[in-house]
């Protein structure tokens, strides 16, 4: 998971935090 978190850091945190983060398959995976 600190891995992905990590990765997550590379790429902009709008799509990543997002609160309708369940209908985005991305964001939701690393969320979960």
């Amino acid at each position: 998971m600190a891995a992905l978190y990590l990765e997550s850091q590379k790429r902009p945190l709008t799509w990543n935090f997002r609160p309708r983060g369940k209908r985005k398959k991305r964001g939701f995976s690393i969320r979960s």
